[in-house]
């Protein structure tokens, strides 16, 4: 969806930028987003703006961003699109009602998980044309970025690095690729006053091994908040041995992706709190614990 109107409107809207106390602050990495009250200029509508840095668009990719979360508004599964420009990187959608909540790992945990879960199945199931997209590309993108910087890389991250590609190895065929968010995000989704769920983000998004999608929402959520068998059997009903070892896999995938983004987003911001370096060790672990374990080499074998 491109709208060749929007630099215009873009210009006579009067933007409020968003501070990083409002929203997770490695965000800012990803998307510059700003806000609008309703007026005049805005036909009476509450907007929120976002914007793709340039730097990001070797790892996002415009089209597959504004082409997922319009899809998902048109299916009743996000914010709707008021405006889009592929070119720009831009995408203007309404704000979403006073009232709504971020749903946190509490509330999930407490009685929105199986809402959470569906949601990813209807996304799954959307038919959009979107770009390819392989989890194992964004994290050789982010990671020549770390190099470029000559940044310093974990000792343990630099490990899990270097089983990608026996990962990816392994991963070679698998299931026809369709439409997936690529992340399973938590903070991405939000409880509008009516307790529907809303699907943000969409900066991993595209056309994908399904399974990848399926893996991404394990690493969110296993194993601390549910077991990995009761997601699977949720998000790919009738998973045989191959594709439970190729989810397995996925997951430890989008650990590494994770935590090779907050060490470069460490970098771009500067920060200095703490805040991604303990992402990057609690996502390095995860990813260790699955690589170092004796059943890595038989996932290998399985997913294969």
């Amino acid at each position: 969806m491109t709208d060749t109107a929007l630099a215009p409107f873009l210009a006579h809207v009067d933007w409020i930028s968003i501070p990083a106390t409002v929203h997770p602050s490695w965000l800012a990495c990803n998307l510059r987003v700003r806000s609008a009250n309703a007026s005049a200029n805005t036909n009476g509508q509450a907007l929120v703006l976002k914007e793709l840095p340039q730097r990001c668009q070797g790892w996002i990719d415009p089209q597959a961003l504004i082409r997922a979360t319009s899809a998902a508004a048109n299916a009743g599964l996000g914010p709707a699109t008021v405006h889009a420009d592929e070119a720009l990187g831009a995408l203007v959608q309404q704000a979403l009602p006073n009232g709504s909540l971020p749903l946190t790992f509490a509330r999930l945990a407490r009685s929105r998980l199986g809402d959470y879960l569906e949601l990813h199945r209807r996304l799954m199931s959307l038919n959009v044309e979107l770009p390819r997209r392989a989890v194992h590309e964004t994290i050789a993108r982010l990671n020549d970025e770390l190099h470029r910087l000559g940044a310093p890389i974990p000792q343990r991250l630099l490990e899990a690095l270097d089983q990608v590609p026996r990962i990816v190895d392994a991963l070679r065929g698998g299931p026809a690729p369709r439409i997936g968010w690529g992340d399973g995000n938590v903070g991405n989704v939000m409880i509008q006053p009516d307790g529907s769920l809303c699907m943000l983000g969409g900066t991993a998004a595209g056309c994908m091994d399904p399974l990848q999608n399926v893996g991404a929402v394990v690493s969110e959520l296993c194993p601390f908040v549910v077991a990995e068998e009761f997601v699977v059997d949720a998000l790919w009903h009738g998973a045989d041995r191959q594709a439970r070892a190729r989810i397995s896999l996925y997951a430890i995938l989008e650990d590494v992706r994770a935590a090779t983004w907050a060490a470069y987003s460490e970098q771009i911001e500067g920060a200095a709190s703490g805040e991604y370096r303990s992402f990057v060790g609690v996502r390095t672990h995860k990813a260790l614990r699955r690589t170092r374990a004796a059943e890595f080499a038989q996932l290998l074998s399985a997913a294969a």
